[in-house]
């Protein structure tokens, strides 16, 4: 499943496996190296081949470094858990195994809050942060949210098996 959504980028992607004390991140990457940087970051439950609507456009103007989140659904292999503590650090980990100073970034939902954390702790090394839908970012989620996701995670993890 995950090469059929890739394939729907339709451009030339080039596979990336970047080493950090959490583990090897898999990264997508797309469009020519002299561009600006931009980093997307994926929703919970999802990977780096759900910006296919996207990469088309953004590779004109950017390299693009899609992220499989270390922890979610798929090809990234992590050798510890991410959490609020420590997700800025695996970042300016992945940005360092880019051999990058700073980066645009984007991210949605879990991706969203991952852009913020990241910006809050880093602001030195994003020049630009997109959110989209950023979850928990400015309110908690509410208990529906939790038993939904938990439902959705369950259904996605039954399609990867």
């Amino acid at each position: 499943m995950y090469d059929t959504v890739l394939a729907k980028w339709n451009v030339p992607t080039e596979s990336l496996d970047i080493t950090t004390r959490f583990g090897v991140t898999q990264i997508n990457a797309s469009g020519a190296r002299e561009n600006p940087a931009l980093i997307l970051l994926p929703g919970f439950g999802a990977n780096s081949t759900m910006w296919y609507p996207n990469v088309a456009s953004l590779r004109n103007k950017f390299r693009i470094y899609a992220v499989d989140t270390n922890g979610q659904p798929g090809k990234s292999t992590p050798s510890q858990k991410l959490t609020a503590a420590n997700s800025a650090g695996w970042i300016a980990e992945v940005l360092d195994g880019l051999e990058l100073e700073k980066a645009h970034m984007a991210g949605i939902s879990l991706g969203g809050w991952l852009t913020l954390n990241f910006a809050i702790h880093k602001p030195e090394r994003v020049v630009r942060a997109v959110l989209l839908d950023p979850a928990a970012s400015f309110e908690n989620l509410s208990a529906p949210f939790y038993s939904t996701a938990s439902f959705r995670s369950w259904c996605i993890l039954r399609e990867w098996a």
